[in-house]
């Protein structure tokens, strides 16, 4: 698959993922997972090249910036934790699976404050618990799928 379908297909999937949250389809509890933090720490850590993470996000910014100008933010923030966590990534434990569960845990956190940074008072404990956990359920989920359906491993820039 060339680099330009492979951005375009992650794009889409990413614009589908978004779709879904917007929707709270997976909603339990008024606890809806971060499909879109657990698809990018999916593609980071399963060798997904680099340049086509940062090429598939900014084509996810600029469809934000035209047709939903309300998630700038939370795709910036996005994107934000994706630079932090590939630069420390050679900090972690060198495990892919460990790191990528690390990963989901700081980044859904993280996320929660940046996010939430004027409203940090009205956040509650439970629901960034409970987040926590689908995001790491879900995010497992996804690691053993994308290893085993995804697209073609590639090296990755480090």
């Amino acid at each position: 698959m060339s680099i330009l379908n492979r951005v375009l297909f992650l794009t889409l999937i990413f614009e589908f993922l978004l779709f879904l949250q917007e929707l709270k389809i997976a909603s339990i509890l008024d606890t809806n997972p971060n499909f879109l933090l657990i698809f990018f720490f999916v593609i980071v850590f399963t060798n997904e090249k680099f340049a086509i993470v940062l090429s598939t996000l900014i084509a996810v910014l600029i469809i934000a910036i035209i047709f939903t100008p309300f998630w700038i933010w939370q795709i910036a923030v996005l994107f934000a934790l994706i630079f932090l966590i590939n630069l420390f990534r050679n900090l972690l434990t060198g495990k892919e699976l460990a790191d990528f569960l690390i990963a989901i845990i700081l980044g859904t956190i993280m996320f929660y404050v940046f996010i939430n940074v004027p409203n940090l008072k009205f956040l509650t404990i439970s629901s960034i618990f409970w987040e926590l956990v689908y995001n790491l359920i879900l995010g497992t989920i996804a690691w053993f799928l994308f290893q085993k359906y995804g697209l073609k491993k590639q090296k990755t820039f480090r």
